[in-house]
């Protein structure tokens, strides 16, 4: 019983965003799970462990937590867990561009999800892969796959699913030269993070996203700007190394001086 309350303990940290205590949460359940050999309660504690690193962005450290998830959830014959942490592991494995590792333990994640239908871990699952497509360049191919779970996500009300199709929907629309439409699918993203769910890793991502459109496509560096900031800001207070998409704080450092260089180097035509 004190496992299973410091468990609900941590999710209700994780849900608050302190990311730390709720690992800390976890940890300790972990211990006493694994100390009356409680293989099921152990199994969750180390997908839910496993789901902090890679939040934070501690990737390799994520995977190895999603891969005895595995064994231990197929070990109590728990399907559905054992689906949830195989697109866990499949999502960690895309963010380090193993894409031919990402890809399989995914669709196997969707066919179960199928078997057993899990309409809402469908959405995830599907929008999963549209960031695995993108990956490879596929950008139709993404953009159709996102679609879909853009529709499951819709009829479940999974606001996450939402966020996370739309997402990969805008950027693949952005490299199909669509800019438009990506531009619509990237604000409407925003929009759920303001208005329906607090992620700060997801809305990071998205102002990232935004800002991406807006410097290199649409041409409107002083609002992509004001994005950036945003996004760091999120990124700094939260301690995320990573935002949703895999982009790293530093990355966004980096595009945001850029963007002051233009400024400067605009100034001085000027002058």
């Amino acid at each position: 019983m004190e496992a299973t309350t410091r468990k609900y303990l941590g999710e209700t940290l994780w849900r608050l965003t302190r990311l730390d205590d709720a690992r800390h949460q976890y940890e300790k359940a972990e211990e006493l799970y694994a100390r009356v050999d409680n293989l099921s309660g152990l199994a969750d504690i180390k997908n839910k462990i496993g789901a902090v690193h890679f939040n934070i962005g501690q990737m390799e450290t994520a995977i190895d937590y999603f891969r005895e998830a595995i064994a231990l959830h197929q070990a109590v014959g728990n399907r559905s867990m054992e689906a949830e942490d195989l697109n866990d592991l499949g999502i960690a494995l895309r963010y380090l561009d193993r894409l031919s590792e990402a890809k399989p333990r995914l669709e196997e994640a969707l066919k179960i999800q199928f078997d057993l239908g899990n309409r809402q871990m469908q959405a995830i699952t599907l929008a999963n892969l549209a960031s695995v497509s993108h990956g490879l360049e596929d950008y139709e191919e993404s953009v159709t796959l996102a679609r879909n779970a853009l529709k499951i996500a819709q009829t479940t009300e999974a606001p996450m699913a939402r966020l996370w199709a739309l997402n990969w929907q805008g950027v693949s629309l952005e490299a199909l030269h669509r800019f438009g439409e990506a531009r619509d699918c990237l604000e409407e993203a925003l929009a759920i993070t303001s208005d329906e769910i607090n992620n700060p890793r997801g809305r990071a991502g998205t102002l990232g996203n935004l800002a991406h459109l807006l410097m290199h496509q649409l041409g409107e560096p002083s609002l992509a700007g004001q994005y950036l900031d945003e996004a760091i800001a999120i990124m700094e207070t939260h301690k995320l190394e990573r935002a949703f998409g895999g982009r790293h704080i530093d990355a966004f450092r980096s595009l945001r001086a850029r963007l002051v260089e233009g400024e400067a180097a605009g100034k001085d035509r000027d002058g």
